[in-house]
């Protein structure tokens, strides 16, 4: 007899089964304007994800806001910020990372 998870949607379709791969977050870190990196072994364990998100929960985030370029490479996560161009301001946030 199998035995597992199984979710389905409203109209029956499998959203979660046996062959489906779970995210396991990592950790975050809190970024400001910096370039930098950090290493953590597990990011080599699986298909690594990043996110960021905002420090402050409503912004306008329009074209004169510059936000970080994440890059993963084996164990470390890796960000900068580009060149601002006119009068773009730095956001700050947290990268959330993990591997699924």
């Amino acid at each position: 007899m199998l035995a597992g998870l199984e979710i389905y949607g409203p109209a029956g379709e499998l959203t979660l089964g046996l062959g489906s791969r779970v995210g396991r977050v990592l950790g975050s870190v809190y970024i400001n304007g910096t370039s930098g990196s950090l290493q953590h072994d597990a990011l080599a364990t699986g298909e690594a994800f990043a996110s960021f998100h905002l420090q402050q929960l409503f912004y306008d985030v329009r074209s004169f806001r510059r936000f970080p370029r994440i890059t993963i490479s084996g164990n470390t996560l890796s960000w900068y910020y580009p060149e601002p161009q006119g009068n773009q301001v730095t956001m700050a946030g947290y990268i959330t990372y993990g591997v699924r």
